[in-house]
């Protein structure tokens, strides 16, 4: 097993920011992560390793990504997750330093299985594959109120740790990365607008609509369309040529919930009753 770097033994921030996933998505049901052990000996800063060691960080997290979903952040207590675990407390702060490098280090994991399970079905490289995703993801988040209403408190709490606004930051901003890529190839996204900054525009964007969801300011009806509309506008004013094109296309169908809308929330719909998670 390797050490773990200097820098990233010093700095959990940029150990979670690097190995966060790909979209705002949803916690397995199932609990059942996909978490390699070389992943988690990085990310957990482990300095040995052993079986019985990588098992119990596995349902130390477990049981943390379970207690966020059902009671939310206001009611985590790492007392009741010792108990629920049943592991000491100084266990659990041994193994992840403290209580915010914990809760980002399950909300990682909780979205790597929903990325990994949407992975091939929605090329996201390509402009439908990634509303597609955005839509498939959108409708599984209503599912789930706590989980959400932890998220969004976290993203845009202004007292939140460095480590956790970095992992909501790149899970929100993973949606059109790669097909924003795409269009920087082709010349199409204007040199003066800064990739990254757009990105985390989006994500500050795609987090907000959920918000509105969640203090009633909208009906979980108009969620979806609310989503895809907002993202949508923003990359109109963004994009160039005959992208922007279509996109204004997309969008007016959005407006008058046309073909396009019904068929993104058909196909996350599908996706979402397939999950086997």
């Amino acid at each position: 097993m390797p050490p773990v770097g200097h820098d990233d033994a010093l700095c959990p921030a940029r150990r979670l920011a690097r190995m966060a996933g790909a979209g705002m998505t949803s916690p397995p049901a199932s609990g059942h992560s996909r978490i390699s052990n070389r992943e988690l000996y990085a990310v957990a800063g482990m300095t040995s390793a052993s079986a019985p060691m990588f098992e119990r960080r596995r349902r130390i997290l477990r049981e943390t990504q379970h207690m966020l979903a059902e009671q939310g952040l206001g009611g985590f207590s790492t007392m009741e997750l010792s108990r629920r675990s049943g592991v000491a407390q100084r266990t659990i702060f041994n193994a992840f330093g403290n209580r915010d490098n914990l809760v980002a280090l399950a909300i990682r994991f909780y979205f790597e299985e929903f990325n990994l399970a949407l992975a091939d079905r929605f090329d996201v490289s390509t402009l439908d594959g990634a509303l597609g995703k955005l839509t498939a993801t959108t409708l599984r988040n209503l599912q789930l109120r706590n989980y959400m209403t932890a998220i969004v408190s976290l993203h845009f709490s202004p007292s939140a740790p460095a480590q956790v606004r970095a992992v909501t930051l790149a899970i929100g901003a993973g949606f059109f990365r790669d097909w924003l890529d795409n269009q920087r190839n082709r010349s199409l996204l204007p040199a003066e607008i800064d990739l990254g900054r757009l990105t985390r525009h989006i994500a500050h964007l795609e987090y907000a609509v959920i918000n509105d969801w969640l203090v009633g300011a909208v009906e979980e009806a108009q969620v979806v369309d609310n989503m895809l509309q907002a993202v949508l506008e923003m990359l109109v004013g963004a994009l160039d040529g005959d992208v922007r094109a279509r996109l204004e296309q997309y969008l007016a169908d959005v407006r008058e919930s046309g073909p396009l809308s019904l068929q993104l929330k058909a196909d996350g719909a599908n996706a979402i009753a397939a999950l086997s998670l």
